[in-house]
């Protein structure tokens, strides 16, 4: 869960490069595989190379790009990252097609979920001209998750062998309930923010906690 926050984070101040870990890992992270049916996996990370595209083209724009040029000659971090959150309903709109790409590892009520994670996401780090991003920099976001990057893959395997059991019990991945789904989601934000909590960075934790309030899970729907 907290890699997709990297992702958010990248989205929106993407030529902050030096801020964010390396960028094709983070982001690739963010394709969910385990209810994947089998041979499709290709197929689903193919569409990531499209959605990188997608997202250059938006920062193209030669206004967008002398914008940028002006506020990186004052150092002013907070415009540079206001003109991305700008730009922020076109990166959206390369979203849907890779959201869409993962069909063959979602129920269509997961893919809709999954959309509107996204669009909080970039919402809650552009909001108020993207001060949660400028407060995810200043609090060290970008190190923290770097430092706990081993921490997270753990918290990701540790739904393994729940993830077999349910394929077993349903026949195949997109066959599986979101209800399901969702619980093994939660237990992986709850390990991920333990993981968070221990860079000791009280700002941080209180940002990512609002951050999974903002996304509001709910396993009974």
């Amino acid at each position: 869960m907290l890699v997709k926050l990297a992702l958010a984070a990248v989205m929106a101040v993407g030529v902050l490069g030096h801020t964010i870990p390396a960028e094709d890992r983070w982001m690739n992270a963010i394709i969910t595989t385990d209810f994947c049916e089998s041979g499709k996996l290709q197929q689903v990370q193919a569409s990531m190379s499209t959605f990188q595209q997608c997202v250059t083209n938006v920062y193209t724009d030669e206004n967008f790009r002398n914008e940028i040029r002006a506020a990186k000659l004052y150092d002013d971090n907070a415009k540079i990252v206001k003109a991305f959150c700008d730009k922020s309903a076109q990166v959206k709109s390369c979203l849907r097609p890779l959201v869409t790409s993962i069909t063959p590892c979602f129920t269509a009520s997961g893919l809709r979920t999954t959309q509107k994670e996204f669009d909080k996401m970039i919402d809650f780090f552009c909001l108020n001209d993207g001060a949660n991003t400028n407060l995810f920099i200043k609090e060290g976001g970008s190190e923290c998750l770097e430092q706990k990057r081993l921490d997270f893959a753990s918290c990701k395997n540790n739904k393994t062998p729940e993830i077999t059991r349910l394929i077993g019990v349903y026949g195949s991945g997109p066959a599986v309930p979101e209800k399901e789904r969702c619980k093994l989601e939660k237990k992986e934000n709850e390990c991920d923010f333990a993981a968070v909590k221990s860079c000791g960075k009280p700002n941080l934790e209180k940002l990512i906690q609002q951050l999974l309030d903002s996304l509001d899970f709910n396993c009974e729907e």
